[in-house]
């Protein structure tokens, strides 16, 4: 998707986040754009998942990184995606995340 990134369904809006410039959301005035004048409580950081954290193409990492300076780029793949589901949330939602196919 985007980038040659495939994910579940499910992580779809993930890769939407990722693929789109944080800049292009802010409004168009030069003096209003950028990390620095980001919205408060909203971390600055884009999520990429990848079915294997391991196997993420770099270019496609550090094309996010170049699009969106000032912003951190953390990458997950299954395994931490699972990590985070069962700690956040319960095995049910992990079963539900392992149903679904990959696309």
């Amino acid at each position: 998707m985007g980038m040659g990134i495939a994910i579940r369904p499910m992580l779809a809006l993930c890769s939407l986040v990722a693929a789109l410039s944080p800049r292009a959301l802010l409004p168009s005035r030069p003096d209003e754009t950028g990390p620095a004048n980001w919205p408060d409580g909203i971390p600055r950081t884009i999520y990429l998942t990848y079915k294997s954290k391991a196997a993420t193409p770099a270019a496609s990492v550090e094309r996010v990184r170049a699009m969106n300076p000032g912003f951190a780029v953390e990458v997950y793949g299954d395994e931490e995606i699972r990590a985070f589901l069962k700690q956040s949330f319960s095995t049910s939602h992990v079963e539900f995340f392992d149903s679904i196919k990959a696309g």
